[in-house]
């Protein structure tokens, strides 16, 4: 059995990540599988949650207006599978971290589907993750936090697939 775009029912999508792809973030990266691209920004916000020494991660994640067959609109209001992601994205992120090694501060993670065509959900986490493991590290390097805050990785099986180094 062959799928509509050649792979076998077995064969796992083209994976590529590409680090450090927008200028002005912490972190980021545009990650594909097959036809499916999506742009991961990681930025950090010193002095959130004051008084409780410990940070927060957050996501944020939609679908451009032209990334799907026909034209998504924009949401005014969050609702219905966005929001569902968006804080799966955030507890994924949230769990594999030590919020106290971030400091009083807040990093948001933001999932832009450029082309969807399958599996945007997972995408999104994986490179929500890349993007944050480089926004950590670019932190540590400006010595803006001290302790790495991520504890585990992610995805390991998917992980270990990849050619980067993340740290």
């Amino acid at each position: 059995m062959v799928r509509t775009d050649g792979r076998k029912w077995n064969e796992a999508r083209k994976f590529e990540c590409i680090l450090d792809y927008l200028r002005y973030t912490e972190g980021s990266c545009l990650v594909t599988a097959s036809n499916t691209k999506i742009l991961c920004a990681a930025s950090y916000e010193a002095n959130f949650l004051v008084g409780t020494g410990q940070g927060w991660i957050t996501a944020e994640y939609s679908l451009l207006p032209r990334s799907t067959l026909q034209r998504t609109v924009r949401e005014s209001t969050l609702q219905g599978r966005n929001q569902e992601i968006r804080r799966f994205l955030g507890r994924s992120l949230r769990a594999v971290c030590n919020l106290f090694n971030l400091g009083e501060a807040q990093i948001t993670i933001d999932c832009d589907v450029i082309q969807a065509d399958g599996g945007t959900r997972t995408l999104a986490l994986n490179g929500g993750f890349c993007a944050l493991s480089q926004c950590v590290k670019n932190l540590i390097r400006k010595n803006i936090i001290t302790k790495n805050p991520i504890i585990d990785m992610l995805v390991q099986s998917v992980l270990a697939l990849w050619t980067v180094k993340l740290f």
